[in-house]
């Protein structure tokens, strides 16, 4: 009972403090009970039940309590928008909601793209959720926590709040797992080669274009996106080659500090914008940080018990 009234004060609070995110909460529950109806047959019912409530709550709050929502407006233009340009022309902001930056610049086509991707990934996942291994609670509550990441990062503000991106990867990253789907392990290439090609992109690319907009607006330069790229490369790269030991490790941290440079000699060849090696200092800034948290990461396994036999398992099940 104590959990309980806690759980209806907290209730309480948010609607008082926030109601717009109480409506988008409850919406967005109702279309998880909703979908997962279809999958978990058991319990079905149930599921149409506390959907039908949910909607129709949501529906009553709106009708009751007016809301602005000038913040989530889409400014669709046309099919196929107008590109970097909706930044300048357009009255938008790192405080502007996702379809609001995507509409402007892709237009209906980017916006529709990106809804429609996001919906058939979510029915897919629930539709293969398998209710034997993690039962229909868990799974209706983990479909309605990837719906609330999405809407966070959609949100005003949330494109640009790393923690929402950080979250929404999270989440819908584990989503296979919580929902019990058996997967296959796949090797980390799939997500280092995607990594350094779109670094190659944006070190011969005339303009960041959005990226380098929203670092701007939060009061960054283009060595703020130098040393995250520098960051993001050399940890993905040390982590994949030195995961157990320390010298491929080592290598990997070395190259992703070359890399810096070699973007640098190849932007001066291919591209109009000139050639800083400022630029190739801020990415090797960003390649130190990678290395202390990658020798941060290795010494913590001297912490761990030399009696845990399931570490070595688990490292080898890890690497496939």
């Amino acid at each position: 009972m104590a959990y309980a009234g806690v759980a209806v004060i907290a209730c309480v609070g948010v609607l008082c403090a926030a109601p717009k995110a109480v409506a988008i909460a409850v919406c967005l529950a109702s279309a998880a009970f909703f979908s997962a109806a279809v999958t978990f047959r058991h319990a079905r019912r149930v599921l149409l039940a506390l959907g039908v409530v949910a909607a129709s709550a949501t529906t009553l709050f709106l009708v009751a309590v007016p809301v602005a929502w000038r913040s989530w407006l889409v400014i669709p233009q046309g099919l196929g928008g107008i590109g970097e340009r909706a930044l300048t022309h357009l009255d938008l902001s790192v405080r502007s909601s996702g379809p609001a930056v995507l509409g402007g610049m892709f237009g209906w086509a980017g916006l529709g793209w990106l809804l429609a991707g996001l919906l058939i990934c979510f029915a897919v996942l629930v539709a293969m959720a398998d209710a034997k291994k993690v039962g229909a609670g868990r799974a209706v509550l983990w479909a309605i926590t990837m719906l609330l990441s999405i809407a966070a990062l959609l949100a005003p503000g949330g494109l640009f709040a790393p923690a929402f991106t950080i979250v929404a990867g999270f989440v819908w990253g584990l989503a296979p797992t919580m929902l019990g789907i058996r997967i296959r392990p796949r090797s980390g290439l799939l997500l280092l080669l995607p990594m350094l090609i779109l670094t190659a992109i944006m070190g011969v690319v005339d303009n960041d274009g959005l990226l380098a907009w929203a670092v701007g607006e939060m009061g960054g330069t283009d060595k703020t996106i130098h040393a995250t790229a520098g960051l993001l490369l050399t940890l993905g790269m040390a982590w994949f080659f030195g995961g157990r030991r320390v010298l491929p490790g080592l290598i990997a941290i070395t190259i992703g500090g070359l890399i810096g440079g070699a973007g640098e000699g190849l932007q001066g060849m291919v591209s109009r914008r000139p050639m800083e090696w400022a630029d190739w200092g801020a990415h090797a800034i960003g390649t130190g940080v990678a290395a202390v948290l990658y020798f941060l990461a290795l010494g913590s396994r001297l912490a761990e018990s030399p009696d845990a036999q399931a570490r070595q398992h688990a490292l080898r099940k890890y690497e496939g």
